[in-house]
């Protein structure tokens, strides 16, 4: 081969190497971290009765942040409690039927009715005999059929009992005793539902970024008592120029990196704008910010919480 030849090929070699080394290179886009912030407040009004976090605290989802005086709403709880209670009895009661006590004592007064009433009878037919022999009058007569009378009647009353306890529950005083209990069961649920909307809680894990409200104050229904940032789950907007926006789509996985950290962090496009604007200043050089670009929103996993708003952050999309 001749020596020109060997440069020509040496020289392409090291410009096709550099090409594919240039082109393996990911390119940066450069944002600003930031958290999301939820200004979180009571559902209804009341006295404030406790913060149970302070400016600047990390808290876990599910979190207590702050209480409300329930003091008012407590006994009425305590008392559909035992209503409840009473309720579940009386259905397990009316469920079991008669008790064997029970039916012995009515049997025993059903006797004792059958008894006053023969009496009641004999006594009847005697009074008759001596009314025809006129040794008695009219009236000692009425009495003792106003007596026979009541003596039937008792004992007619009785064994309708008695026949009810046998029988056990009809079918309506069991659709009475549980719709009581439903009832009951409904008052509590709605008692417990008021009181959970005294208790405030985290809705994420984040950052307490600033308390509002003070302990002895009212706070009204919807008046801000918190604020709280996502730090889980941080945005960053990169600016992506019109050329080059087109190869980008929803949900595509990105690297995150920041200065002095040697891990990446992944996350996803979470939002393509759809307005062309000019590249912000605060981010590139004077010759790149009369570049017209598209925002892009970046979301990422910040599982170790090292991230913190105002950072300045650099993206690779995948």
């Amino acid at each position: 081969m001749k020596p020109y030849l060997s440069w020509v090929l040496a020289l392409s070699l090291l410009g096709s190497g550099c090409s594919r080394a240039g082109a393996a290179t990911p390119e940066e886009f450069q944002g600003l971290i930031e958290f999301e912030e939820s200004v979180l407040s009571f559902q209804s009004g009341g006295k404030l009765k406790r913060i149970a976090v302070q400016r600047g605290q990390v808290v876990e989802r599910g979190s207590l942040l702050a209480e409300l005086d329930d003091d008012v709403e407590r006994p009425v709880r305590e008392q559909r409690l035992a209503e409840l209670a009473g309720a579940k009895a009386n259905v397990a009661l009316v469920r079991e039927g008669p008790r064997v006590q029970d039916l012995r004592s009515i049997e025993g007064e059903l006797d004792s009715a059958r008894a006053e009433e023969a009496l009641a009878s004999s006594q009847l037919e005697r009074s008759k005999q001596l009314l025809a022999s006129s040794s008695i009058a009219a009236a000692a007569l009425e009495e003792s059929e106003a007596r026979q009378r009541a003596a039937v009647g008792r004992r007619v009353m009785i064994e309708e009992r008695a026949a009810s306890l046998r029988t056990g529950a009809r079918r309506g005083e069991i659709g009475v005793a549980q719709a009581t209990l439903e009832a009951t069961s409904a008052a509590l649920a709605t008692i417990d539902a008021k009181l959970a909307t005294f208790a405030l809680r985290a809705p994420v894990s984040g950052l307490v970024v600033d308390v509002d409200a003070r302990v002895g104050e009212t706070v009204p229904a919807a008046a801000p008592v918190l604020i709280l940032a996502d730090v889980e789950r941080p945005r960053v907007d990169v600016f992506v120029s019109q050329a080059r926006v087109g190869a980008l789509k929803l949900g595509q996985p990105v690297r995150l990196r920041v200065d002095g950290v040697a891990k990446t962090y992944p996350g996803r496009i979470e939002d393509i704008g759809r307005r062309l604007e000019f590249t912000p200043r605060f981010l590139f050089s004077e010759r790149e910010r009369p570049n017209l670009v598209v925002r892009v929103r970046v979301r990422v996993e910040n599982a170790d919480g090292y991230l913190h708003a105002g950072v300045p952050a650099f993206v690779t999309f995948n």
